[in-house]
């Protein structure tokens, strides 16, 4: 016989149901037996398909989520278990259902549950003094954790929880502060990473000598402009300031000079790079310069004009597609391309 098993939002965790007699679920009705919380059967229909393994799906004109499988001990597992790790991983119904599946002490099932991004603030706290440094792991990740739980596992002795915290976006100020102090270098990385991370912290981590900790700064959106313009003087940081949103004028200028073609093109695609910038950039011997030049968005009429006459064919497409150009230099460029102005680029 095949199962189905039902996760309800309204109460019950998994229900069990028949639903055909082969290795199909053929079209038909699926009967939802009344839970725990009361209420009549609900019908739905479900669709034809192999019920080779577990197989996960909404059922039809219902506010259920079914479980379709092989009938009895499925990889290993009965299938009340599975029917309750569907529903811990996938419910997001009142938070009185998630906390009575939190008291199991199956592991697996736990695990599920933490990544629930319903997982009720209570059970997140309860499960940060865990022993598994696993799920504590996973806990300091959730989008949801309570300030409280993450002050705690910012201390924890496993460097992989602290490592979790200093990357969560929800962190507390105060507990990324302490994080800059850690020995482990990937908790330093992950703090550089964070958008919620402090102006002072991000100070404190740009005196550091790990490239990938000030790389973690300069792409950071939170960066103070002037660790962006201290930061521009390393060769291998230039073109990620360069391609910062905040990235200040005065500094645009000064790599749009720069040796590495590479980082002159970041230059040339900012979407705040002044006209002066953009202008001389027009006239740089890289092609892939000149065909950033062509695409940005804020390039004036008077340097697309003079990029449509460009030797390289693909530049003065671009500057042709560009809205800034003007109708009467694009019209100017169809003619001299010899095709119908209808077929020319918009």
């Amino acid at each position: 016989m095949i199962r189905a098993w039902y996760a309800r939002a309204d109460g019950g965790v998994a229900y069990p149901g028949v639903v055909g007699s082969n290795q199909y679920v053929r079209r038909g009705a699926g009967r939802l037996p009344a839970g725990p919380a009361g209420g009549s059967s609900m019908v739905g229909q479900l669709a034809g398909r192999p019920a080779r393994g577990w197989r996960c799906g909404q059922l039809y004109g219902t506010d259920c989520q079914v479980m379709v499988g092989p009938p009895d001990w499925e990889h290993g597992r009965h299938p009340d278990q599975l029917g309750k790790e569907h529903a811990a991983g996938r419910l997001s119904g009142p938070p009185a259902v998630l906390e009575r599946l939190s008291r199991t002490r199956n592991f697996n099932l736990r695990r599920l549950l933490v990544q629930n991004r319903s997982c009720p603030g209570p059970v997140l706290v309860r499960w940060s003094r865990g022993e598994s440094w696993l799920l504590r792991s996973l806990v300091a990740k959730h989008p949801a954790c309570p300030p409280e739980a993450l002050d705690r596992l910012s201390k924890d002795r496993y460097r992989q929880v602290r490592q979790r915290v200093a990357g969560n976006p929800s962190c507390p100020p105060e507990v990324l502060g302490r994080l800059c102090g850690d020995s482990d270098p990937v908790v330093l990385r992950n703090l550089a990473g964070n958008l919620s991370c402090p102006d002072d912290v991000l100070r404190r981590l740009s005196a550091s000598k790990d490239y990938f900790v000030l790389e973690g700064v300069v792409r950071n959106v939170s960066c103070p402009l002037e660790i962006l313009g201290q930061l521009s003087s390393i060769p291998e940081l230039a073109r990620p300031v360069a391609a910062h949103p905040a990235c200040p004028a005065v500094v645009l200028d000064r790599l749009s000079r720069y040796g590495s073609s590479g980082v002159r093109e970041s230059v040339a695609a900012h979407p705040a790079c002044p006209a002066v910038v953009l202008d001389r950039l027009s006239r740089d011997g890289n092609g892939l310069v000149r065909m950033a030049v062509a695409a940005n968005p804020v390039c004036p009429p008077e340097v697309l004009g003079r990029l449509l006459k460009d030797t390289k064919v693909v530049v003065a497409r671009i500057a042709a597609d560009n809205p800034n150009t003007s109708r009467a230099a694009r019209a100017m460029y169809q003619l001299a391309q010899d095709r119908p102005p209808g077929l020319a680029a918009r």
